[in-house]
């Protein structure tokens, strides 16, 4: 259960807000393609301001969720609209194409999924799968003492990774697991995530 509520957390922070946000801008265009981007870059920006007035990290998630809770709003708003601004409101059927990548992007998940559930992550020694868990693991370990000092607003977004060492800090600090009883979860979802902005690219 724990899993699956990881899972739900990396998909509600990595996947709905840029997806969100991508049916506001780009609403004819690649939206799948836009929502693991655009989450990425809200997620800075959310970390950003939230670290430069000094909230505690989980309150960076609020913020987040707070920015999807608008957007939301916006998007119920748009949609609604749109339909009282449509006399007829037109029923568009799936084309064998789209039914084709709909089933092809399902077969890769499925592929993916049940490689990576029943051989793990790559965590053989060359991979650096271990020094990040480290990192993560020292942010999960210090989350109270650098509650106001997680980083400067400039280093939040960073080469050093602050950001996604944060985020899964965060995440499993909300389920109350260790980082390293998160691998596989949080391995398969940015993975999947991944695969699929490759393909809709």
């Amino acid at each position: 259960m724990t899993q699956l509520i990881a899972a739900l957390i990396y998909l509600g922070l990595l996947l709905m807000p840029g997806w969100l946000l991508a049916r506001l801008l780009f609403p004819e265009q690649h939206r799948f393609l836009f929502s693991y981007s655009l989450s990425l870059t809200l997620l800075s920006a959310c970390l950003v301001i939230a670290s430069s007035v000094g909230y505690h990290p989980l309150d960076w998630l609020k913020l987040t969720a707070g920015v999807t809770v608008i957007l939301i709003g916006i998007n119920v708003y748009q949609e609604l609209q749109k339909r009282t601004s449509r006399s007829e409101r037109q029923t568009t059927l799936m084309t064998l194409g789209s039914k084709c990548h709909a089933l092809s992007i399902l077969l890769i998940i499925f592929s993916f999924s049940f490689y990576h559930l029943n051989v793990g992550p790559y965590s053989e020694i060359p991979s650096d799968i271990w020094i990040h868990l480290a990192r993560v693991n020292d942010v999960f370990l210090n989350f109270d003492s650098i509650a106001s000092n997680v980083c400067r607003p400039v280093q939040c977004v960073s080469d050093q990774g602050h950001l996604i060492y944060l985020l899964h800090a965060s995440v499993a600090t909300l389920v109350r697991v260790n980082p390293i009883n998160l691998i596989t979860i949080s391995t398969l979802v940015t993975g999947g995530l991944f695969l699929s902005s490759v393909y809709f690219f």
